[in-house]
């Protein structure tokens, strides 16, 4: 993970378990990511798949981030076709639990072209359904911007931050995984 932070890699923890995700966060300088999750309080999903709100919490404490899948697996009880509401209560809990700079979208969009999509959100120009959706639900401007933008912005910009910060403090790890191995025995 140190190594990751030192070279500027966004650490993705999708589909990770929550005890690797709970040590990453132990460890990591820079903002981490969930690339296609959503939150398992909303609709439960085996670990790995959606985030308990306790590693949400550690994710805004992090300032990473969680670009809220439509996968509809992800964002129903039933794994059937899912709605823009049902979405828009996703990204509202992440928002809820770890912090408006912290939710951002990820369609899945271009997969298998029998996987069902969510209704209302079949591709990217119904975008704006969603958009609509959250604007209805009090949003304003700015928090849309960074939702659909600015909060991933941040994430890759703070990564590259702290890399080349990392980069003139400590030379590359010279570490094999062979030795790490070695160690943990």
């Amino acid at each position: 993970v140190r190594e990751m932070n030192r070279l500027g890699v966004v650490i993705d923890l999708s589909g990770a378990s929550d005890e690797t995700t709970r040590a990453t966060f132990a460890v990591t300088k820079a903002p981490a990511m969930f690339s296609h999750s959503a939150a398992r309080a909303v609709t439960g999903g085996p670990a790995g798949s959606n985030v308990p709100d306790e590693i949400l919490s550690l994710l805004g404490a992090n300032s990473g981030i969680c670009m809220v899948s439509f996968a509809p697996e992800q964002t129903t009880r039933d794994g059937g076709a899912p709605s823009v509401t049902a979405v828009a209560d996703h990204v509202e809990r992440v928002r809820d639990v770890a912090g408006a700079e912290c939710v951002g979208l990820s369609g899945a969009y271009g997969h298998e072209a029998d996987t069902p999509h969510t209704a209302g959100l079949e591709d990217t120009s119904c975008y704006p359904r969603l958009i609509t959706e959250l604007l209805d639900r009090g949003w304003d401007d700015a928090a849309i911007a960074d939702l659909t933008w600015g909060n991933a912005a941040r994430v890759l910009r703070d990564t590259e931050f702290i890399a080349r910060a990392a980069q003139q403090r400590r030379s590359p790890s010279t570490v094999t995984i062979e030795e790490l191995d070695g160690a943990r025995r």
